[in-house]
């Protein structure tokens, strides 16, 4: 979205998005295991004073880390989401996988919850 704006107003934007975001939640519907219904799988970031920090110095790339450091606030990743589907019985281990971002992420997530 920064980058739709000219160069020369993107700082300004940043500031601007770190003053007004509460939180961005990104959901997907995924195939449930019975392929009858669909599931929910989400994202949820919610904005901390350091996530408003991380946006205005457009240090976006270390989003995915508080997102992941910060569930204690209500964050959610898009491995950990999959990863309680696929705990609960919801969804299969293909479709988590296809869902999340980062596979290896997901596997450990999921090897944490097994070891319960």
């Amino acid at each position: 979205m920064i980058d739709a704006f000219p160069a020369d107003q993107q700082q300004q934007i940043r500031l601007q998005l770190s003053d007004v975001l509460r939180a961005v939640l990104s959901q997907q519907l995924l195939p449930s295991r019975t392929l009858d219904d669909r599931v929910p799988a989400f994202e949820k970031l919610q904005v901390t004073p350091a996530v408003a920090s991380l946006i205005r110095e457009g240090k976006l790339h270390q989003l995915k880390n508080s997102i992941q450091t910060r569930r204690d606030v209500g964050m959610v990743s898009l491995e950990r989401s999959p990863a309680e589907l696929l705990r609960d019985g919801r969804s299969d281990s293909a479709t988590a996988h296809a869902a999340a971002r980062d596979d290896l992420v997901l596997a450990d997530m999921v090897a944490a919850s097994q070891a319960r």
